[in-house]
C-alpha cells in the first residue's frame, strides 16, 4: 500500500511539472479567469484580520499565493515552484503530509483544491496543525463532487481543459 501511495505521489508530480505552463496559462483564458476571481473572491472574504506569515500547502505556480499575499508555499512539483518563484513566494520542494517547519510557524495555513491530490489528507491536516500558531487559521479550499460549483467545473470540462 505504501509503495502505491508512493508512485501516486511521483505520478502527481510528473503531470504538474509536465502541464506547468499549460496549467498556468489556463487561468489567462476567459473561463479560467472568471473561476480565479471567483475562487479568490470567496477565499479573501475568510481572510479579513489574519495576522502573518501565511503558509500555502499545494502552492502550485502561486497565482492564490500572490493574490493573497502568501509569503511561503510547498508543492511537490518542481515545475511549478519555478512560476512561484518568480511570483516572488518563498517555495520548498516536499510534501504537506511532512511540512519542513517549525512548529508554531505560521499564523494561517491555505490548502487551496489540494486535499485531493495528496497521498495522506489527513497527515496534512494534521501536519497544518503542527506548524500554526496558537489562535491560528487553516483556510481549506474544497471542491465537493456534489456541488454545484463542481457541476459548473464538469459541464465546462470538454471545453477548457488544461491537460
Amino acid at each position: 500500500m505504501k509503495g502505491e501511495a508512493d508512485k501516486n505521489s511521483l505520478d502527481v508530480a510528473h503531470v504538474f511539472d509536465t502541464f506547468a505552463e499549460r496549467y498556468d496559462r489556463w487561468y489567462d483564458n476567459p473561463f479560467g479567469k472568471s473561476a480565479f476571481n471567483l475562487e479568490k473572491a470567496c477565499i479573501t472574504s475568510l481572510c479579513k484580520n489574519l495576522r502573518r506569515p501565511f503558509l500555502e500547502i499545494g502552492v502550485g505556480t502561486g497565482r492564490f499565493a500572490e493574490e493573497l499575499e502568501v509569503e511561503y508555499g510547498i508543492d511537490v512539483s518542481v515545475g511549478e515552484i519555478r512560476y512561484a518563484k518568480n511570483r516572488g513566494i518563498a517555495v520548498i520542494a516536499g510534501k504537506g503530509e511532512k511540512l519542513p517547519f517549525i512548529s508554531k510557524f505560521f499564523s494561517v495555513v491555505f490548502i487551496i483544491v489540494t486535499l485531493c491530490f495528496v497521498d495522506e489528507p489527513l497527515k496534512v491536516l494534521k501536519e497544518s496543525t503542527r506548524v500554526l500558531k496558537d489562535e491560528g487559521s487553516i483556510i481549506l479550499g474544497v471542491i465537493l463532487r456534489e456541488s454545484p460549483w463542481a457541476s459548473f467545473y464538469k459541464k465546462r470540462r470538454g471545453r477548457q481543459r488544461f491537460l
